[in-house]
């Protein structure tokens, strides 16, 4: 290596200033365009939520969406989600109120907020309605849907499939607003890496202030609905909690206590809707993407150019 002590003063002083300004210039750069930085932020946090095994493969599908070609060669002009909103999951405990949530939010705020109701196979509770609650069907219909890719993931829970079709979502993000989707944590994540590269979701954990509060949420419930078992209930979302809390952070973007209305204790306070509905409010939905930022698509070169990469991570591992 040629240190600088081989060059003229005169010389180190003209790379030292052509440094300052190449520094100068990038970081004018990256004042200019905060979308970059938002950019590669989100890329990494889908990186550091999903931990694929092959990075390389995570990042071709995940700037798939962003550019609209075949995933190999130079990336077409045109971002494929240009308009929309990102996604919201809200999870939560089993029988916390997390679908109770979701519409009283989009009721209060029709013009930001739309929700896409999921499938499943479980039989509806007393007091559900077949495309409000959830849109109920049988595991043969499910399994041919899945089949033609219909769904963006489908997850199973107590032996029920539950799954979030994507002409439902893209009828919510088609009309500009923000799709919310009410699922358990593991249906989260699974959503989260389906929307990897697209909508990326924002996701909000909603769970029980007391024990007592949801107690009579759930005997609420058990009153309208019948066959509740609250006692199992209750000892089980207690279970979801004390697992989210022992494993790993960074799943949500936000955790919240909610309380349950004392009057109607089968729906959010008025303090926790506020609360709800301050932080969706005050939280960047748009997908934003400068026309610069446009033209100059990343450029992914197909398998060829991954296997390159990857050799050079393994030698500089390896050194």
């Amino acid at each position: 290596a040629i240190g600088m002590e081989a060059f003229t003063k005169e010389d180190q002083s003209a790379i030292l200033a052509r440094t300052n300004e190449l520094s100068d210039q990038h970081r004018a750069y990256l004042e200019a365009h905060p979308e970059l930085t938002q950019l590669l932020h989100d890329l990494l946090c889908n990186c550091l939520v999903n931990k694929p095994e092959d990075p390389f493969h995570f990042c071709r599908e995940y700037f798939y969406g962003l550019k609209g070609g075949d995933g190999v060669g130079d990336a077409t002009i045109g971002w494929g989600y240009k308009g929309k909103c990102r996604a919201l999951l809200v999870a939560g405990p089993t029988g916390a109120g997390k679908h109770v949530a979701v519409r009283q939010l989009a009721n209060k705020l029709r013009s930001h907020f739309g929700v896409a109701v999921s499938h499943t196979t479980r039989k509806p509770r007393n007091g559900e309605k077949d495309g409000v609650d959830y849109v109920f069907t049988d595991r043969e219909a499910m399994t041919i849907a899945m089949q033609a890719g219909e769904f963006l993931c489908v997850t199973e829970v107590e032996g029920e499939l539950y799954g979030v079709k994507r002409d439902r979502v893209d009828t919510v993000t088609a009309s500009g607003r923000v799709c919310v989707i009410s699922c358990s944590k593991l249906g989260a994540q699974a959503i989260r890496k389906a929307m990897a590269g697209d909508l990326m979701p924002r996701t909000l954990y909603l769970h029980p202030s007391t024990k007592e509060g949801l107690t009579a949420h759930l005997q609420e419930q058990d009153v309208k609905r019948g066959g509740i078992n609250v006692e199992d209930r209750v000892a089980r979302a207690e279970a979801n909690w004390e697992a989210l809390c022992s494993g790993p952070k960074g799943v949500f973007d936000q955790e919240m206590d909610i309380g349950y209305d004392e009057d109607e204790p089968f729906n959010l306070s008025d303090e926790s809707m506020d609360e709800l509905t301050k932080w969706c409010i005050g939280q960047d939905w748009e997908i934003k993407v400068d026309k610069d930022m446009d033209r100059a698509a990343v450029k992914i070169q197909g398998q060829a150019r991954r296997r390159r990469d990857a050799q050079k991570v393994k030698k500089l591992q390896a050194e």
